[in-house]
């Protein structure tokens, strides 16, 4: 889920495209100054869509049927929003990298595995700690703190591009 600052209301005919980017990154808090509004995007991770078109976005206009499984029992969630509807598209594609020297472990999300290594060396050891911006394999990445051992760092203004990496303790 994500949650951030709606753009002011629109002055005229046209609907403003409230939906960005899908990010694999947690929620960040937002201040919602008085007089504006949130906007709350909801995500879910589906598997075996073979039946969408490829390469494209398929819009679900006001109500959509999950079937789901959860702790391995099947459910059914009708979920309804008749002011917006639904978007399907592409998830990230998250893969397995093997560690960088020094890591347990290292995962990329819509990045390959080289260019996940080269960052997750050079944005090791900033001057600053393991938070904050670091220039690395030609890219500026932001990075910050999942926990003492978890580090994740995405490309600036594209947070659908990211690695984690887990040092040891």
């Amino acid at each position: 889920m994500q949650v951030r600052l709606a753009p002011p209301p629109p002055t005229g005919d046209f609907p403003q495209l409230l939906i960005k980017h899908w990010s694999a990154a947690p929620a960040r808090p937002v201040r919602i100054p008085p007089g504006r509004s949130a906007v709350v995007q909801s995500n879910f991770l589906m598997r075996n869509c073979r039946l969408l078109p490829r390469h494209r976005n398929v819009v679900v206009p006001g109500s959509l049927v999950l079937l789901y499984r959860q702790s391995g029992r099947a459910a059914r969630q009708h979920v309804v929003q008749q002011s917006a509807g639904f978007s399907l598209v592409p998830g990230p594609i998250i893969r397995s990298c093997e560690p960088v020297p020094g890591s347990v472990s290292l995962m990329s999300g819509n990045i390959g595995c080289p260019l996940a290594r080269r960052a997750a060396t050079a944005c090791r050891h900033m001057s600053h700690g393991t938070w904050g911006n670091c220039l690395a394999a030609g890219r500026r990445w932001g990075c910050h703190l999942h926990s003492s051992l978890v580090e994740e760092c995405s490309f600036i203004y594209r947070t659908s591009r990211w690695y984690r990496v887990r040092w040891p303790r």
